[in-house]
Order: C-alpha cells, then structure tokens, then sequence
C-alpha cells in the first residue's frame, strides 16, 4: 500500500484517510515477539512518508533505554567508550535500506527501540504511555515551582549543602510544556477516583487500560504539549499505534465498557504495531488467577481492531514479524 497515495480531509478536528478509487481499504498491523523488532514496520512506513511520524505506545514499561545501550556497553574498550559505538550504528540504521534496519534489529535490546528510531529520523516524537511512570513529563510551571524547594545552606565548615524541603507545592493551570531533548514524551498515570486506595486502586487503573476516559486524559495531556510547543495535533500528522500486550494485566483490561476513543485510535494510526512479549505478560498481570497470556491477549486484540477498521469500512493486513 502506496501511504504517499493518501487523500486527507478534516471533520471536527479529526484527520480521515481516503483511499483513491481502487486501492484497497487495509491497515498495516506487524505482529512481533520481541517489542524491538516492530522497528521494521516503523521504517517501512516512515519510508512511505515525506516526514517522520510520531509514535503513541501502550506499554507496561517505558521502554527508553539510550540506543545500542546494551550492544555498546558490552562491547565497549578503554579507548572506545560506549556512547561512541551506540553513535557509530544510530548512523548505520538507514531506514530506506531494509537490510540495514534489519542488521539494527539484530543488535538492539529490550527498551531501546524508541530512542532508536527517533535519532534514526524513523520518528519524529513519541507519546509513552506506561504503568511504570518514571521521569513523566511536567509543566514548566510545576518544575519553576519545585526548584524553590531547593535551599543551599553553609555549613560551620564553610561546605555547601542543598536540600530537598519536603513539602511540595503543586502549580495551579493553565501549563505549559516543554519537549525533552530525547523526543520521547513519558505521560503521568491517569487520575481515578481518590476514594480508591491501595491495591483497589491499583487494580481499577490497570483495568482502565484502554477506557475512553483514560484514553480521553492521555489524549487531552497530548494537546496541551503541541499546542505549547506549536506542534501538529496527534491526528494532524500520521501516527503509529503501538500496543505492547503487557499493558493489559486483567482481563477487565482488554474488554472495556466504552472503546469509542481506542477505536477512534485504530481507525486513525496510519500503521498498528503489536508486541507479543509473553514473557512480560505473564509476569506483569496482577495475580497469576487472571490467566493472561499473550495468545489470548493477541485474539482479544485482534477482534478490537476487525471491529474497529470494519465499521470503517477497512479491514487488518497483518505481518507477522521474526
């Protein structure tokens, strides 16, 4: 499928993709293992477009881990520090040459993906969604505040010391952002009810996983950092919808009351990405009862996406990866 062929059209702030006559109606969906490898479907996309596209992951980590970390380390010498080897193949992955993307894959690890394919020019930024919230973005008016909470004291021995103050503020809206340099943009976990507490609440946020109202936070969040940087809106420009299947740790999870905003997604990505990660699935679900593993996970996800495309009048052309 010919991506540059696309026609596009605007309704109610939503970007459509129309076919032309005789093309036919299919979404891109790669299937993969190992979450790194999706990276073959995101070259092949990115070299169908005149710009890169911005990525939106569902995952259980963050997956941001610097390119080539793991390779690089191992492989690192006295007078050949780590970074300069990760830099030296970051160059070498040309997304226009399937066997150099391919020969990238073969030395990448877990978590490294993203930031590859970003200083790669495979992507141009991307949206993490995780459970595992680490190092999520902040408003400039939140980071202004909590620098105040730093005091420098002198000690009698003339050293000085800064300390923390343990009471944190919070700033008031409207906010402002600012892009990390790495283009990765890790969103903070969504709001739930504050009457929740300990694991119920921990339970009803992995439920939430891909409700409209959650999804809706994300997607509000998402807005709000474009439009302070002045940047194209998530549907403005393709996207990639990548899903690793260790986001969903119940079965609550993947069958949601309301999927208008997560099949609005579907409908939208310009290609669909999956990471089977069983592995991970079978660690990162709640309790061992829940019995989640990837291949029921990947069928209920699956069903999501025919039901999705179909009321679209499209249907999934799936790629299974190596």
């Amino acid at each position: 499928m010919l991506l540059q062929l696309w026609l596009t059209r605007f309704d109610r702030g939503e970007l459509h993709i129309e076919y032309p006559i005789g093309m036919t109606h299919t979404k891109p969906l790669y299937i993969t293992e190992s979450h790194h490898h999706v990276l073959t479907g995101w070259a092949r996309l990115r070299r169908d477009l005149v710009q890169a596209p911005r990525l939106l992951t569902l995952d259980y980590h963050t997956d941001t881990k610097p390119a080539y970390f793991g390779y690089a380390t191992d492989n690192q010498k006295p007078d050949r520090p780590w970074r300069d080897i990760a830099d030296e193949h970051v160059a070498a992955l040309d997304f226009r040459n399937e066997c150099a993307v391919t020969t990238a894959i073969s030395k990448l690890r877990y978590d490294e993906h993203i930031d590859a394919a970003i200083r790669a020019g495979i992507l141009d930024l991307a949206f993490v969604a995780a459970h595992q919230d680490g190092g999520h973005i902040q408003s400039n008016e939140q980071i202004a505040l909590d620098a105040k909470r730093e005091k420098t004291f002198v000690t009698p021995q003339g050293e000085e010391i800064t300390v923390l103050l343990p009471r944190r503020e919070i700033a008031p809206p409207p906010f402002t952002y600012s892009l990390p340099q790495s283009r990765i943009v890790i969103l903070p976990k969504t709001a739930l009810d504050s009457a929740l507490k300990g694991d119920e609440r921990d339970r009803a946020y992995r439920d939430s996983a891909i409700e409209t109202d959650s999804l809706d936070q994300r997607l509000a969040l998402i807005d709000e950092i474009v439009t302070s940087v002045a940047a194209p809106g998530l549907f403005d420009q393709p996207f990639i919808l990548d899903i690793d299947l260790d986001y969903f740790n119940t079965r609550k999870s993947i069958a949601p009351r309301d999927t208008s905003t997560f099949y609005r997604l579907i409908r939208q990505a310009a290609i669909i990405t999956i990471a089977r990660e069983s592995t991970c699935v079978a660690t990162c679900q709640i309790e061992e009862g829940e019995g989640l593993d990837s291949d029921f996970l990947e069928s209920a996800l699956l069903e999501h996406i025919s039901r999705a495309l179909s009321s679209a009048g499209q249907s999934p052309d799936v790629v299974r990866l190596a």
